[in-house]
């Protein structure tokens, strides 16, 4: 698997979790604007979090 490595990443199971819950929360109850947006910013927290774990390890 050639992204096998990002899936045991800590960064990775918070997120999986947290972003499919938030994502049904927000989409039930704003627009899809509103929806976007927070994906966005999910996929920026990400990219931090991911990056601030390797410069770690």
């Amino acid at each position: 698997m050639p992204f096998g490595w990002l899936y045991k990443s800590e960064t990775y199971f918070v997120l999986s979790v947290i972003i499919p819950i938030s994502a049904l929360l927000v989409g039930l109850n704003f627009t899809p604007v509103i929806l976007a947006i927070m994906m966005i910013l999910f996929e920026i927290i990400f990219l931090h979090m991911f990056n601030f774990l390797k410069i770690k390890n």
